[in-house]
């Protein structure tokens, strides 16, 4: 609701600490990969979705880009465009 309001700043204070949290959660080794078609998955996404697009608000571009690969790579799939907000250079690695 912040984030539709554009108190993105608000939106951040209460976004990034749950999106953090969330994403310390997920196993550091191996190939780990989060599908968006269970049910359970689909608050994580899109809470760092809204997330990622805070930072881009922030000008937090760097934190943006690397977490929209990261979460490209949890998720090939990819049907929230995760994608469209990497940057050319990480589409093209």
């Amino acid at each position: 609701m912040l984030f539709t309001q554009h108190k993105f700043a608000e939106a951040l204070a209460v976004a990034e600490p749950v999106a953090t949290a969330l994403l310390n959660m997920l196993p550091t080794a191996g190939v780990v990969q989060v599908r968006y078609g269970h049910l359970e998955n689909r608050p994580f996404f899109r809470i760092v979705h809204c997330h990622l697009l805070l930072l881009h608000q922030a000008g937090r571009h760097r934190e943006a880009d690397a977490l929209a690969a990261r979460m490209y790579r949890l998720w090939p799939g990819d049907n929230m465009g995760f994608r469209f907000l990497l940057d050319q250079a990480s589409r093209e690695e």
